[in-house]
């Protein structure tokens, strides 16, 4: 049973004062962190407005536009992640989990799991890539073969000889596109293709061929499909954008390539490339000596490729929409500028901008007690290395009698009284004198105490987890009687 005079301990009513970091170090307070720098991150990725993370002990962070970085699950092993729930790890298995919008392969073999739980996709093995787009899912294996699989029916007649061409309908000229949901069983793997380099899928597929050559397998105005040779030659890594027919990609010379320029710009020796599916087909390019580049692949005439200020010794990025985009350093650092978003039609962001204001994407500190994340309106900051936490959401929970006057608080249960002051580093517990290293503040409306001070008096454990800027407060004793 949990020992409830625990949480006691680590909760303190909200008040109404509200004082800024300028404030607090007036008056010889230390300044507030509410959150920490995501690190050790190995891998992005991007798609319609959410971009996920995956850092290097295998847990898998996501947010929304430029917010806070959440932490989701951990994948042990994992090398790739996808914004689609799909998971790539160094032995070449691919796994996928329900986040709680429910997930197309586990309904379709008939799996149930809990949520964040990762399950195996046992029909790929071998996998050295995965991409998630709009209309699914591909791999990539060790013998150039691709894999598919997804709901949308369009691409799964095109792609799987097991799929009917009923699967795929649409309304040209209409307000509402009608497209026929694919059947069950294309939400499981099936391999599509072979003899390629490189994969990519957004709103279309794009195979990049051993022989160097790209082509487009897609929908291309509502009514036209099917295979296109965007006559491209020698790409090793494609990046498919899929509007117009259009993509972006690198040859074997290190040169910038699109279906619209044969070589974009004078400078060879780029490693990566990310293309966005809109109205001016923005790309971002990383090159060898870690700058990053922007170009778009739509316009008339074609602005130039150009270098952004600001961000060096990059190894991966992931373009958002025009101005807008995320790169991961190789310090293991993810920055990101722009909007957050992914517009469509976001030719009011032009023109092109080679100085961006990149900031690095940042988590906000946690607290699990006992196994279970502390479920606050406001999230726990530092001061002075000193972990606060506001507590009146779960204080309220455990039905704690809490008097407040002039910045003096007492707490009472049926075993104990704990009298508390704001800025004031005494406390008294039962009659005895104690004194904290951080005294409570207020902060945004909300007064804060140190946790570790007062977790560890009660013989709690509390350790700080770095990867994951989380504390991490377990039950080891209890130097008090607990309340039923």
């Amino acid at each position: 049973m949990m020992k409830k005079i625990i949480i006691v301990f680590i909760l303190i009513f909200s008040f109404a004062g509200i004082l800024s970091n300028q404030t607090l170090q007036a008056a010889g307070v230390n300044p507030i962190r509410t959150s920490a720098d995501l690190t050790g991150i190995i891998d992005i990725d991007h798609k319609n407005g959410l971009s996920v993370a995956l850092q290097n002990n295998g847990a898998v962070w996501s947010w929304k536009g430029n917010n806070f970085a959440l932490k989701q699950l951990v994948i042990e092993n994992a090398m790739q992640i996808t914004t689609k729930n799909i998971a790539l790890k160094k032995d070449g298995t691919v796994w996928t989990w329900d986040s709680g919008t429910g997930n197309p392969y586990l309904k379709a073999k008939g799996i149930k799991a809990n949520r964040n739980e990762p399950i195996q996709i046992v029909e790929l093995k071998g996998i050295m890539k995965i991409e998630s787009g709009d209309v699914g899912h591909l791999a990539l294996d060790q013998n150039g073969e691709a894999w598919y699989w997804g709901e949308d029916g369009c691409m799964a007649w095109m792609l799987r000889e097991d799929v009917e061409s009923e699967a795929c309908y649409h309304l040209s000229n209409e307000p509402t596109e009608v497209r026929f949901i694919a059947p069950s069983f294309t939400s499981i793997p099936a391999k599509v293709q072979s003899g390629l380099a490189d994969i990519d899928i957004e709103t279309g597929v794009m195979f990049a061929t051993k022989a160097g050559a790209v082509v487009h397998i897609g929908v291309w105005d509502n009514v036209h499909m099917g295979e296109d040779d965007l006559m491209m030659r020698n790409i090793v890594k494609v990046a498919a954008s899929t509007e117009r027919r259009a993509a972006v990609g690198i040859d074997k010379s290190g040169y910038l390539v699109s279906s619209y320029e044969p070589k974009i710009g004078k400078q060879k020796g780029f490693i990566d490339v990310s293309a966005v599916s809109n109205s001016s087909l923005p790309y971002l390019a990383v090159h060898q000596d870690g700058t990053v580049w922007s170009g778009i692949l739509y316009a008339d005439p074609a602005p130039p490729l150009i270098k952004l200020e600001g961000l060096n010794g990059i190894q991966q990025v992931k373009a958002r929409s025009t101005n807008s985009g995320i790169a991961l350093g190789g310090n293991g650092i993810v920055y990101q500028w722009g909007t957050g978003t992914s517009n469509y039609d976001d030719r009011d962001l032009l023109p092109l901008k080679s100085a961006v204001k990149a900031t690095k994407v940042q988590k906000p500190f946690s607290v699990v007690l006992n196994g279970e994340v502390m479920k606050l309106t406001s999230g726990p900051v530092i001061s002075g290395g000193t972990t606060l936490v506001p507590m009146r959401d779960l204080f309220e929970t455990l039905h704690a009698k809490v008097d407040y006057n002039n910045g003096k608080i007492t707490v009472t249960t049926d075993q104990l009284t704990i009298n508390l002051e704001v800025y004031r580093h005494e406390i008294d517990v039962n009659g005895t004198k104690l004194s904290l290293t951080q005294p409570p503040i207020y902060h945004n409306g909300k007064t804060y105490v140190p946790l570790r001070f007062i977790a560890e008096t009660l013989g709690l454990e509390v350790k700080w987890d770095s990867s994951s800027g989380t504390v991490i407060v377990n039950e080891v004793k209890s130097n008090y009687q607990t309340i039923d």
